[in-house]
């Protein structure tokens, strides 16, 4: 699945993401009750012409990076996250069924 690095972005930051600017490089971490997670994937960088549009292996390691990597969150979830029917909040509760998130009240 090739993706355009824009609007992957976009759509990340819609969902909770916050970009990072590093050097050149653009990474994405998603925040859950503003606290960073392990959730992060590096979408490429604005200097680099390779990075404009995502190709096949780049978008399936941001799949593993972003937790669809499993049973439950699987490539078909990923596509609709990126395409925006999935919203933060469900992509929180894919999380938690995953066993990914635990809320505090929830140990």
């Amino acid at each position: 699945m090739k993706y355009p690095q824009k609007e992957l972005k976009r759509a990340l930051q819609a969902k909770g993401f916050q970009i990072d600017v590093k050097k050149r490089d653009h990474w994405a971490t998603f925040y859950y009750h503003e606290n960073p997670t392990r959730f992060k994937c590096r979408i490429g960088g604005q200097s680099r012409k390779t990075y404009k549009m995502l190709g096949d292996d780049i978008t399936h390691e941001i799949r593993f990076q972003l937790g669809f990597d499993g049973v439950i969150l699987d490539r078909k979830l990923f596509i609709d996250f990126i395409n925006c029917p999935f919203k933060e909040n469900d992509y929180i509760s894919e999380l938690k069924k995953a066993g990914y998130l635990i809320d505090d009240n929830e140990q």
